[in-house]
Formats: C-alpha cells, structure tokens, sequence
C-alpha cells in the first residue's frame, strides 16, 4: 500500500506505524519517505500488507515542522 500527504516544507519528523482494530501498535515495517515535486514536499508512507491477516488496521503518520506536529490516520481493511 502506497500513501501520500503534501507537505508545507521540509520536517523536522517523519514516522509512520501500523495500529491493530483497538489502537494496539502492530510490528510490521512501515517505511517513510520525504521528496519534492514540482516544489512541494510529498510524505509517503508504504506498507507491505502481505503479512497481514484478515482485519481492520490504522496507518498512523506523523509528521512535525517548525515544532508543530499533525498526525494522518488511514483506515485499511484486509479482506482476502
């Protein structure tokens, strides 16, 4: 799974983590990356969903510029 989010500018922190149904942190890698394009900084978040099992799940992002902090969260259902 491939997620993206603009940001402002370049940050100070970027992390990313995979949650279970009740908010449970789940230990599946989670990579994040910061790049430019067309002068406005993209955030990506990627996510292998192999190793998941069937369910609902929340990616977590968080990303901080300037001291100021705003986190994304996406809903996944897993469904095979």
């Amino acid at each position: 799974m491939h997620v993206e989010f603009g940001a402002d500018g370049p940050l100070d922190k970027r992390e990313a983590r995979l949650l279970g149904r009740y908010g449970v942190l789940r230990p599946i890698p989670v990579q994040i990356s910061e790049r430019e394009r067309d002068g406005r900084v993209i955030v990506s978040a990627d996510l292998a969903l192999a190793a998941l099992a069937n369910g609902d799940y929340v990616l977590e992002v968080t990303a901080a510029r300037n001291g100021a902090e705003v986190k994304k969260f996406v809903p996944i259902r897993v469904v095979r």
